[in-house]
């Protein structure tokens, strides 16, 4: 063998032996890169995910006042409470400037560095502290890492208020209604914040309403009370006739004081009046107004003297009326009678009325039945017919009248009606209308 064949193969086994060496390198530095890079993402993942990540983030949105964010928090962390954007901001605001909330965060953050592997981390705090916060694992991510949640205790809201039928508010909306006096009502729960609790109290004369704002520190093991007492009295009623009508705010109620007897609750600041009221002989006659500042009961008195009765001299009587005479009552009646209507002003007639006849009660129910259906008349024409002196207490009248009657919708309509009317006349000889027969309309 020559030299040169012999360099030649020593060569060739000097190759040989490299390569597995060169193999066995490449292989330790690709599991050693495999190694630290999977190191690296188990580090990056956990601190994503981890307690100590969580607490954080949850934090630093509040700072940042990321609604979103807290919101996705909040909704995570607990499922008695729908989150919107006015509970966001609530709960954004407060934990910002509560030292119990931002002191409980903080605690949670170094018991997540100390304990990160535990199921649920609750804050150090004093006893008297409220535990508002605590975290909680919540399942896993790329199935190794565990992910945490921030589990928010919700409150529980009672309220308290005074009368049956109370309808309760939480934040503008409605949770119920007290199904007693006195009564209390669950009215459902809210998250750390500032909430607006109402109580509003619908009677049939008067509403009462009561506000305030929950306060959280007298918040106890997550529930809070308040109570809204409304200031509403029962109120006794006695009037010296007891037919006569009670009347509210200037209102008629549509009874007598024997049929109310006692009103409640109602409100004693001065805002609510009553006053009776009856019809006599000489018109409707009514007590004074009081208003109602306290419980207990009220006087309603009607001043009315009753006239006295003498009897007429046999030789006394009243000086015949003409025919024209009555003819301009009845125009005057009748032009006045159509006002009344169109303002809703019943008084504008009622000198021309008989008090004491039926027509009295017929033209006042009138006046506010026209006015409740937006109709307006206007006379057209006007004739007396007929005046018949026969009867010695009562004058008997007809007339041919032509109206044009609008309605509420705007159409119109053009009538003509026979009337027929009986006078009487006062003590003092003056005509008055006593009643009115049907109207017959012609067309």
């Amino acid at each position: 063998m020559n030299t040169n064949e012999h360099a030649s193969t020593s060569s060739r086994f000097t190759q040989k032996n490299k390569q597995p060496k060169k193999t066995a390198l490449i292989s330790i530095i690709t599991i050693a890169l495999l190694l630290i890079g999977g190191v690296t993402f188990y580090f990056i993942m956990n601190a994503k995910t981890g307690p100590e990540a969580t607490i954080q983030a949850f934090k630093q949105a509040i700072l940042n006042e990321d609604t979103e964010k807290v919101k996705t928090f909040l909704e995570q962390g607990q499922s008695n409470v729908t989150i919107d954007a006015q509970t966001v901001q609530s709960f954004i605001s407060y934990a910002k400037k509560d030292r119990n909330l931002l002191a409980t965060m903080d605690s949670l953050e170094k018991q997540a560095q100390a304990h990160g592997d535990m199921e649920v981390i609750a804050p150090v705090t004093s006893t008297n502290d409220q535990k508002w916060l605590q975290l909680k694992r919540n399942g896993t991510e790329w199935l190794f890492f565990d992910r945490y949640i921030v589990a928010i205790q919700p409150i529980a809201v009672k309220v308290a208020s005074s009368f049956k039928n109370t309808e309760i508010y939480v934040d503008r909306q409605k949770k119920g209604n007290l199904e007693e006096n006195d009564g209390t009502i669950n009215a459902g729960y809210v998250l750390p914040g500032e909430h607006k609790v109402k109580a509003i109290y619908k009677g049939t004369y008067t509403t009462l309403k009561d506000e305030a704002t929950l306060e959280m520190n007298d918040v106890k093991d997550n529930k809070a009370s308040i109570d809204l007492p409304l200031k509403g009295e029962y109120i006794n009623l006695t009037s010296n006739y007891s037919d006569a009508h009670l009347f509210i705010n200037g209102k008629d109620t549509g009874k007598t004081i024997a049929q109310v007897q006692q009103i409640g609750p109602i409100a004693t600041d001065g805002s609510i009046t009553l006053h009776a009221e009856k019809k006599f002989d000489v018109g409707h006659l009514k007590s004074e107004t009081v208003v109602v500042r306290n419980s207990g009961s009220i006087s309603l008195p009607i001043d009315y003297n009753k006239p006295k009765v003498q009897a007429a001299k046999p030789n006394e009587t009243l000086p015949r009326m003409t025919a024209d005479e009555v003819k301009n009552f009845m125009l005057d009646y009748t032009t006045a009678s159509v006002e009344s209507l169109n303002v809703g002003n019943f008084g504008l007639a009622e000198a021309y009325i008989d008090p004491k006849g039926p027509a009295y009660n017929e033209a006042r129910k009138y006046v506010d039945y026209i006015q409740k259906k937006g109709i307006q008349e206007y006379l057209d024409d006007f004739e007396v017919t007929n005046v018949d002196f026969s009867k010695p207490t009562m004058i008997t009248v007809s007339t041919n009248e032509a109206y044009t009657i609008t309605y509420a919708d705007g159409s119109s309509k053009h009538k003509k009606f026979r009337s027929k009317y009986y006078l009487s006349r006062s003590d003092a000889g003056s005509l008055q209308v006593y009643k009115l027969a049907e109207p017959v309309l012609v067309n």
